[in-house]
């Protein structure tokens, strides 16, 4: 009896390894990405906490000023960088098929 309780169990163990193995090839669709730093930019430094939105998504930006969006719908959209203390930053941006890169300077007030 516990020799077939076994035998089960390593078949399903080996069923489930497979299926684990194969899905390898087909890796999840996570859409167009937009990823980038945003800076201030008269020193270059990192502006953490600022608020990006894109094609209504939103996200804040890192202790080292990163940020990235996943899914997004492709096409043209509006990039929306804005913190307090600084001028907020808008840009016409294309969103394609695969992943786009931005750079983004914030003035102080």
């Amino acid at each position: 009896m516990m020799k077939s309780h076994v035998r089960l169990l390593l078949a399903l163990l080996t069923l489930t390894l497979f299926a684990a193995c194969n899905n390898i090839d087909n890796p999840v669709d996570i859409g167009p990405v937009v990823y980038g730093r945003v800076v201030e930019q008269s020193t270059n430094t990192p502006v953490e906490g600022a608020t990006v939105t894109l094609a209504g998504r939103s996200t804040q930006t890192n202790v080292h000023g990163g940020f990235g969006l996943m899914d997004l719908p492709r096409g043209a959209a509006t990039l929306k960088v804005e913190k307090t203390g600084y001028d907020t930053h808008t840009e016409s941006i294309q969103v394609g098929f695969d992943t786009t890169e931005k750079r983004v300077s914030l003035r102080r007030h």
